[in-house]
């Protein structure tokens, strides 16, 4: 029997606050655009505010002498904006949607008025990012939770990436405790090796010796990842292949969890063929996953209101699995021929040889199978006195 256990605990805070410009592996998402007025001229000094829908947090900025304004290191999620300047009326953005390494640009035009009068921006943002040369899909949370998977390991999900295939699992069905299952994929005809790919979470490397990922996260955990592909600039590198960019979640506004359970049972499974050549019993297996997560502000009555500012995010997933079965098929000897009687075994194998002719066609499968009984019959008898050859030898 073998008992695997797989646990682990993952404890992620935010704190938002101001921070410097930094070139590096980002998975989070920038956004920012340029200030003009009516007639074109751009608006230097416009007050840009920048809100999360999902933790109503703000952050600040101002248009620059050439009006442009960039928002930086925003988490992947849905965004709002509002510029205001003297003189003219405050814009308002709609809803943006902002995924795992974006860089999107959305130019405002202002019209003259009272700061206190609101226009609404209705600037759609472009569905194509021409400010990076970086190219990729982004599997989405929504496709993290409702895509069938019997693995439950989401970098496999990178196969609906165009160019991206997965390799050979070996006849296995991955686990989260598998970095090797995790790890094995081909993206634009880049080597048959994990030295291919980098994996990253949260921006940072996640990779063990020799190239596989290192940890491998529950789905459960995860706003989204990119799968990003040639051409990159300079941020990333390092591999002819992909990275794999995964983003994890965070606490939010308002306080949320979720609990999960995944079965794999046995009472759902077909026989094998070998098993019922010799008509045993469906092999049991009982694959347990289980786990959960919780989040949201950082709220102690009367001692801190972290609200809009500091946030939590727990998560806990632990796996059960009852499995007879090793890495290879086994053959335990049955009491008989522990004492040197394989007949029957053999008789088994006569039976099994006699389901083909033999290859030559020159006997038919009757007769294959009597002198695949024959051959055992000699075996047995062989097996027998080597048996008491031994015990003799031993009471010498």
């Amino acid at each position: 029997m073998v008992r695997h256990t797989a646990p682990f605990f993952a404890v992620a805070a935010g704190v938002m606050a101001a921070v410097s410009l930094l070139n590096a592996q980002e998975v989070r998402a920038t956004l920012g655009g340029r200030v003009t007025d009516a007639q074109g001229a751009v608006v230097p000094n416009a007050t840009v505010t920048v809100i999360s829908q999902e933790t109503n947090v703000e952050q600040h900025a101002r248009s620059n002498p050439q009006g442009n304004w960039t928002m930086q290191f925003l988490l992947p999620g849905t965004y709002a904006f509002t510029i205001s300047a003297q003189g003219f009326k405050t814009a308002r953005s709609g809803q943006i949607e902002l995924q795992a390494a974006d860089i999107k640009q959305i130019d405002t035009r202002l019209e003259l008025g009272s700061t206190h009068e609101t226009v609404a921006v209705t600037a759609e943002v472009p569905l194509i990012d021409t400010t990076s040369a970086t190219s990729g899909t982004v599997i989405s949370q929504q496709q993290l939770e409702e895509i069938p998977s019997m693995t439950h390991i989401s970098t496999l999900l990178a196969t609906l990436s165009p160019g991206v295939i997965a390799q050979d699992q070996n006849n296995n069905v991955g686990h989260l405790w598998s970095y090797n299952a995790a790890s094995q994929l081909t993206a634009n005809g880049g080597r048959n090796n994990v030295y291919s790919n980098m994996f990253l979470l949260d921006g940072f490397p996640n990779i063990k010796s020799g190239g596989n990922i290192a940890f491998n996260p529950s789905p459960d955990t995860l706003v989204e990842f990119r799968v990003q592909t040639k051409a990159y600039d300079a941020a990333i590198g390092r591999q002819a292949g992909a990275t794999i960019n995964q983003q994890s979640k965070s606490g939010k506004k308002n306080f949320s969890g979720e609990l999960y359970e995944f079965n794999q049972n046995s009472a759902m499974n077909a026989n094998l063929f070998q098993t019922n050549l010799i008509g045993g019993a469906v092999t049991p297996v009982h694959f347990n996953e289980y786990g959960g997560m919780f989040g949201g502000p950082v709220w102690l009555p009367k001692l801190y209101d972290g609200r809009k500012k500091t946030f939590f995010f727990v998560a806990f997933d632990d796996t059960r699995n009852i499995n007879p079965l090793g890495t290879a098929p086994i053959s335990i000897p049955t009491a008989l021929e522990r004492t040197g009687d394989a007949e029957r075994a053999c008789t088994i194998v006569g039976k099994a040889l006699g389901l083909w002719p033999m290859s030559t066609g020159s006997k038919s499968a009757e007769e294959a199978a009597n002198l695949a009984s024959v051959v055992c019959s000699r075996v047995s008898t062989k097996m027998k006195q080597d048996g008491k050859d031994n015990v003799r030898t031993q009471k010498r």
